[in-house]
């Protein structure tokens, strides 16, 4: 219920424990006359920086619980598919965390319930430096939450949202990050299976050198095949992100293994670089059905600066057939040493995301394309995806060659048709003056 009057505003302010005693009755005895509305004097704490808007918005809506376990909730930062999360402080130290807060409406469905635990378990049984850390976790009053590191910075979505296109060193650097996460959850017995550019995190100010990112949401991870109990996923269920689910998962979702993941990785590297998804259809069925078969796209199509080389470890991470992959994501990430930020031959101070495609000079930092990444290439026949890349080369070689054989062709017609009319013209208007001088 909202709130009409001070009074009753002040009243919530201090059931919610945001401010001490003598906060509150220094805060009584300030509130300026003219402010006759709790509208008013909610607009002025905020100013002041006594509560953030967010708290204000809940006190003006009648809500006064902001703690949790020993954590005070600050704003509301962001939403998944089963809750929400939140910037919180610790009361003990005040240090700065995320919790994440299974939603209400989720409670009344006992497998989102699950895989909220599910999630919990896996993520307090993980450390690394690319996987956002898990602090605690719990149920108070109903309320099943985990605590988490607080990652200051944006997901990889709202990069894209900004750029569209990324920096092909850039865009490397947070992908082999990823893998290298996925390496120790594969190590752990994990499988991710929703990676996608919204649950990979980039901390914030990453112009002063390569991006620091990290992996999150394991809502959909499974560890160990007892996760995958009938109980948790049901029969014909598919679960994942249909834009960068793999083709074994989309057709049996506990079929999927680590290298379901690295083609979700090789979306993700598509997304950031040439700005789409692989595989595109008006209708998740047709998304679905274009994975199953047909091979993808090659980056090539969508930008002409991608290395002929990097072109090749996409199109091996999105090859259809998983045996015809990297097998595991180490591979993955020294495939993509060469190309990251953070090599010795890749970052340069002045590559940024201001320009959101490589400049001129940039290109020519690209190392020589005669050395192999890896023996994996040598041993596997150019797959399908490698096949539709070189013929949409050399169509586009054909059409130009056509081009130009057209235009000189028309000059010639043009030339002859002209000369040819000049000529005709010119004897007609002799016949003309031989009839006017007999």
């Amino acid at each position: 219920m909202a709130v009409r009057t001070v009074n009753a505003f002040l009243d919530l302010l201090k059931k919610s424990q945001l401010l001490s005693d003598a906060q509150l009755l220094a805060l009584r005895d300030d509130v300026p006359q003219r402010q006759d509305s709790p509208l008013g004097l909610a607009t002025t704490l905020v100013r002041r920086k006594v509560i953030s808007r967010w708290q204000a918005e809940q006190l003006l809506a009648g809500r006064c619980q902001f703690t949790l376990g020993g954590y005070r909730v600050i704003q509301h930062v962001g939403k998944g598919g089963m809750g929400k999360v939140y910037l919180a402080e610790a009361d003990a130290t005040g240090d700065q965390y995320a919790i994440k807060i299974l939603s209400k409406k989720s409670l009344g469905n006992p497998e989102i319930v699950a895989r909220f635990q599910r999630e919990v378990q896996v993520a307090m049984a993980l450390d690394h430096p690319n996987i956002v850390r898990a602090i605690a976790s719990g149920n108070i009053r109903g309320q099943h939450f985990l605590v988490m590191e607080f990652v200051n910075g944006r997901n990889l979505n709202e990069w894209l949202d900004e750029y569209h296109q990324l920096p092909i060193e850039w865009a490397c650097e947070c992908i082999q990050q990823v893998a290298y996460a996925l390496q120790y959850a594969h190590e752990s017995g994990l499988v991710h299976r929703d990676i996608k550019p919204s649950n990979i995190l980039v901390l914030d100010n990453p112009m002063d050198g390569p991006p620091q990112v990290k992996l999150t949401d394991m809502g959909l991870a499974r560890m160990g095949q007892a996760a995958d109990s009938d109980e948790l996923t049901q029969t014909g269920e598919i679960v994942g992100t249909v834009d960068y689910i793999a083709p074994e998962q989309a057709q049996n979702t506990k079929d999927a293994d680590i290298r379901a993941d690295i083609f979700s990785l090789g979306c993700t590297l598509f997304k950031l670089l040439a700005g789409r998804v692989p595989y595109e259809g008006d209708t998740t069925v047709e998304r679905l059905t274009a994975r199953i078969s047909g091979a993808a796209p090659s980056i090539a199509d969508f930008r002409d600066d991608v290395p002929d080389q990097l072109t090749r470890i996409i199109a091996c991470m999105l090859d259809r057939d998983r045996e015809r992959r990297f097998q595991t994501p180490a591979e993955v990430a020294n495939a993509l040493n060469r190309y990251t930020a953070s090599s010795p031959d890749g970052w340069k101070e002045e590559s940024t995301l201001r320009l959101p495609i490589p400049s001129d000079a940039e290109k020519q930092l690209a190392p020589a394309e005669d050395i192999a990444v890896r023996d994996f290439f040598a041993d596997v026949a150019l797959n399908e995806n490698l096949h539709h890349a070189q013929r949409s080369r050399q169509a586009r070689k054909l059409t130009a060659a056509i081009s130009v054989s057209v235009a000189i062709a028309s000059g010639f017609i043009w030339y002859f048709f002209s000369t040819s009319l000049f000529a005709y013209w010119q004897t007609w208007m002799e016949y003309f003056e031989s009839l006017g001088n007999p």
